[in-house]
């Protein structure tokens, strides 16, 4: 059981602030020891075989240990030869370059497995429990120290010298234990809840494309579709140029809002984006000079973003509704769509357009090398299939539903996360203690 310390008296004072008494501050290379991976010349991409010993890259420290996908292979030759990069169950394998704070446990799954050049072996010894050390290299106040303490101009990065010095918190053995084992119980429900919302999102995903190309009609319902191009049912709404300089979050007036086409791709994860809700759009920093000279968005228009670095990004969409009294424009590369026929009910458009239907034909229009985008002729250009207004709203009351369900989800998940944050900064500074039996 875990018990509060309120008797201060118990405490230490230290470099880094008041400990338990029976507490320790150490550097990790006290316990553990430190390896950089094979350096460039000892092993290439093209030394990578279909068939052999798993090496592990940067890409591969997932939040939950480490990600079993696309994972590159060495040959039999070469794992010999490179026997001193070898991993074992509770090494840590860290991020050397980059996002220099990304760490991840082996377990026994990667046994034997070795880890590229720009990774750090972490192998902790006796003195340690590493499932605790794992848990204290990812407690937040740690990885900042890492990110401070990281060298390079372009680039933060780490060495077997910089991440032994790193300071850390050391309770006695069996307190580290039961720490571990506590905050492990959050993880598996942090991680249970992840795969459900990935699961419920796969069946709302499948949903979506039985229901919005007619291969599943709901009850009551057999009238026929109508086939339109986009032209003859949405028109373009002009967007405006500003860069992501002339954008800000710090302000009180929150009713002059640009939708930037980064944020189409990077936050808005449902197909509505609803203005009651979502509270991180930006606005002008210099607000909007004469209201006449604008186009204002209005309920049930459809935003894209007309470029993406990937083909899966191609023409990202939301439909947006609760604009109310809210004056917002479309921003840098954005394409912005407005039923002018009345054909299409409100939600409906932003399930249409985030259609696999609809999605992959814009991606056959899409053009560009390192940047892909399509235009809007062509886009207008398509042709969509539209079941009656009523079978429409009957369509968006049931995704509507799957969707509601996965944000319940995301709110379980959102909670189950600050919960883990709180216990960490108690449990990971003394705060409150773990009582062990004896």
């Amino acid at each position: 059981m875990i018990k509060p310390n309120k008797n201060r008296t118990g405490y230490k004072s230290t470099s880094i602030g008041r400990i338990p008494v029976d507490w320790e501050v150490r550097q990790l290379h006290s316990v553990a020891s430190v390896k950089t991976g094979p350096f460039g010349a000892q092993l290439h991409e093209r030394d990578y075989v279909q068939d052999g010993t798993p090496i592990i890259t940067v890409e591969h420290l997932g939040d939950h240990g480490i990600v079993h996908e696309d994972i590159p292979m060495v040959s039999d030759a070469d794992r010999n030869r490179l026997l001193h990069y070898s991993l074992k169950p509770n090494d840590i394998v860290f991020s050397r370059v980059g996002s220099v704070d990304r760490n991840s446990l082996i377990t026994n799954s990667e046994n034997g497995w070795l880890f590229s050049g720009r990774l750090l072996r972490v192998r902790p010894t006796s003195q340690v429990n590493p499932a605790f050390l794992s848990v204290y290299l990812n407690y937040e106040p740690t990885k900042h120290k890492i990110r401070k303490v990281a060298v390079g101009q372009t680039m933060p990065s780490l060495n077997t010298r910089i991440l032994s010095n790193i300071q850390i918190l050391l309770p006695p053995l069996p307190e580290q234990k039961a720490i571990a084992s506590i905050l492990s119980t959050w993880d598996s429900a942090i991680e249970k809840t992840q795969k459900l919302i990935a699961q419920k999102e796969l069946q709302k995903k499948a949903l979506m494309q039985q229901l919005l190309t007619g291969k599943q009609r709901l009850k009551g319902f057999g009238q026929e579709w109508q086939r339109l191009k986009l032209s003859q049912v949405f028109k373009l709404i002009r967007t405006y140029s500003y860069s992501r300089d002339n954008l800000t979050y710090d302000s009180s007036d929150r009713n002059h809002l640009i939708i930037h086409y980064g944020d189409i791709h990077a936050l808005f994860e449902n197909d509505i984006l609803d203005l009651d809700i979502e509270k991180r759009i930006p606005y002008l920093k210099s607000q909007f000079s004469n209201d006449t000279d604008f186009q204002f968005l209005k309920d049930g228009d459809v935003i894209m973003a007309d470029v993406s670095e990937d083909y899966e990004g191609v023409c990202e969409c939301v439909e947006i509704i609760n604009i109310k009294s809210r004056k917002v424009i479309g921003g840098l590369h954005t394409i912005v769509l407005r039923d002018y026929k009345d054909v299409t009910v409100k939600c409906f458009r932003g399930y249409l357009f985030n259609s696999d239907k609809i999605l992959n034909a814009l991606r056959r229009l899409a053009t560009g090398v390192s940047v892909y985008g399509v235009s809007k002729s062509s886009l207008l250009s398509i042709e969509i299939d539209l079941p009656p207004l009523d079978e429409q709203r009957a369509i968006v009351n049931v995704l509507a539903a799957a969707e509601k369900g996965i944000d319940l989800l995301n709110q379980k998940l959102s909670l189950l996360k600050e919960q883990k944050r709180g216990l960490m900064q108690k449990l990971l500074t003394g705060q409150v203690r773990v009582q062990v039996k004896k």
